[in-house]
């Protein structure tokens, strides 16, 4: 989603500004642009298109100054354009603005002003508040006024690191922070953990690469000081949910989006079986217009990377107001989702700069897990020695991913052979069946191969229809519960000529001559098994992009955070 970055100070401000809008690309955006004062004056360089582009704009045009503002736009009013990139202007050219989110309202304020005289030169929500603040200003008003006068008018989503409506004066010296109508708000600082390094390549290719190797690490991170194989117990830590809210909830909703709402999945499965309580998965686009049916008894779980997802967020206040105690599952601290919820799971994965996320997947079924488990000790629901058990297995599972990860020369061949391919099937049973969909949706997010993932059983209601030589189906068959189910799944595709491609535990080799190509993955418990089986799949589709030429870190139409509805 759009990045927003403003710098005074003794620094060359161009140089700032464009070092900063570099270090944001990895939320996706389609245009860039800048505007510099110098001496009362404001200067505005913008284009279509990557970072680049605006570099050679301003070695063409330069700007220096005092002090400035720079964006990077992802379209959501207007075609990606120079004129529509920001920052926008007012009539005189004297009041600037960036903006990241969506103005709902803005049609409506759009003609108001157009009746008084202002002129329009966008077809962008955005520039409507650059006119709004000019107008308050001719009234007579100060800047600080005008902003929040304007802001009051208007109806926008999320407000990035401030809670709606709040405005933040910034000066060489102070910033100032008010709510709507004027009054102080206490500065509220964050002490961010991670290193800056952690948002470096560190001689990778790609970001993507880099982080699916960094897995083992990540979920590491979000074990460490929750689990003691010593004593076989889970600890999430303090927050405002109690153990009686655990003890007495009657059932779980998760909400989640994209890749999330697949872990999401994945934690149905892993709370029915663990705590037996039932659960259900809802897309936070959907959830706060179908009317839920929500008691106190009722425990949600917002599952979110970045903690700023605008369907996620709207679903949690949705909640809220119907009285629903809320958990976060989350990367980022002090983001809007771990500010308004009643406990946070933090999931420690550390910057995840690949719009398509890998490391935060992994650390989210992790995360989950341990939910799980607290769930099933807080109501009796296993017996110490069943959760260390568990304790045990995510114990094993970093280092059970770093042997896979050691398979990657064997999965970069196989892309080889596949990446001219035109469709894909991911197929999957039970737990792994989240993870097909997961596979699918990254071949389709980073490489444009148009993917489908269907649990296994499904495929006789429709997809079987699609399978012929030349269609992949990629088969998740490890020993489990359904491993025999899964079998006959592949013997269907075989009968009608598809291209098998099988994952299944090490040590079987039933499949060698049953599958096209298969692919050996440590044998482990079934429930952690989601979390080793999506690091192939990963891989597999970022060597088919990388063969293909697609921009793996920032694939087209994509953003990282998406902060609009």
């Amino acid at each position: 989603m759009c990045g927003i970055v403003g710098y005074i100070g003794p620094k060359n401000v161009t140089e700032v500004l464009v070092d900063g809008l570099r270090r944001l690309e990895y939320r996706g955006y389609d245009s860039a642009g800048i505007a510099v004062v110098r001496d009362g004056s404001i200067e505005i360089r913008r284009c279509a298109g990557k970072l680049r582009n605006l570099e050679q704009v301003l070695s063409r045009q330069p700007v220096s100054g005092s002090y400035g503002i720079a964006h990077t736009r992802w379209a959501t009013h207007g075609r990606p354009s120079e004129e529509n990139a920001h920052p926008h202007r007012d009539c005189s050219s004297s009041v600037v603005v960036i903006h990241n989110g969506i103005i709902e309202n803005y049609l409506h304020l759009k003609r108001s002003l157009a009746s008084s005289g202002h002129r329009f030169a966008t077809e962008t929500d955005t520039e409507v508040y650059a006119h709004m603040v000019e107008a308050n200003l001719r009234s007579g008003l100060t800047l600080e006024e005008s902003v929040r006068l304007a802001l009051g008018e208007i109806t926008t989503r999320d407000m990035v690191f401030l809670d709606d409506g709040e405005v933040a004066v910034i000066t060489r010296d102070n910033v100032l922070l008010t709510d709507s109508k004027g009054g102080p708000r206490p500065l509220r600082s964050q002490s961010i953990s991670w290193d800056p390094l952690l948002a470096e390549k560190g001689g990778y290719r790609h970001f993507m690469l880099k982080e699916i190797h960094e897995q083992p690490r990540a979920i590491r991170d979000t074990l460490y000081g929750r689990i003691w194989l010593d004593r076989g117990t889970v600890d999430l830590g303090p927050m405002e949910l109690s153990e009686k809210d655990f003890q007495t909830a009657s059932r779980a909703i998760i909400v989640a989006c994209g890749t999330s709402w697949h872990a999401a999945l994945a934690g149905k499965f892993m709370i029915e079986r663990l705590a037996r309580i039932p659960v259900e998965v809802d897309y936070g686009s959907e959830y706060r217009y179908r009317k839920a049916v929500v008691t106190q008894d009722t425990l949600h779980v917002f599952v979110t990377q970045s903690g700023e997802t605008a369907d996620t967020i709207a679903a949690l206040r949705e909640a809220k107001a119907l009285g629903a105690k809320c958990l976060s599952i989350c990367n980022v601290v002090g983001s809007m989702a771990t500010r308004e919820s009643h406990g946070v799971i933090y999931t420690h994965a550390g910057p995840e700069i690949g719009v398509a996320s890998t490391k935060a997947f992994a650390t989210q079924l992790v995360a989950l897990y341990l939910l799980a488990l607290h769930l099933a000790r807080c109501r009796g629901a296993l017996s110490e020695e069943e959760i260390r058990s568990h304790v045990q297995s995510l114990a094993h599972l970093p280092a059970q991913i770093e042997h896979v990860l050691k398979t990657e020369g064997e999965i970069e061949a196989l892309a080889k052979r596949l990446f001219h391919a035109t469709d894909f099937l991911y197929l999957g049973r039970g737990i792994n069946y989240p993870i097909a969909l997961e596979g699918a949706l990254k071949l389709k997010e980073i490489s444009y191969i148009h993917a489908e993932g269907y649990p296994a059983g499904e495929m006789k209601h429709g997809p079987i229809a699609l399978i012929d030589e030349h269609m992949p189906v990629v088969a998740l068959a490890v020993r489990d519960s359904v491993y025999e189910k899964m079998v006959s799944n592949i013997e269907e595709v075989k009968a009608r000529l598809g291209v098998v491609i099988a994952l299944t535990s090490e040590g079987n080799n039933e499949l060698d001559g049953k599958a096209d190509h298969t692919i050996k993955v440590p044998a482990a418990s079934d429930l952690v098994t989601p979390a080793i089986l999506v690091v192939p799949l990963q891989l597999l589709a970022y060597h088919i992009a990388l063969l293909r030429g697609c921009d793996v870190d920032q694939p087209r139409n994509l953003a990282k955070s998406v902060t609009v509805e």
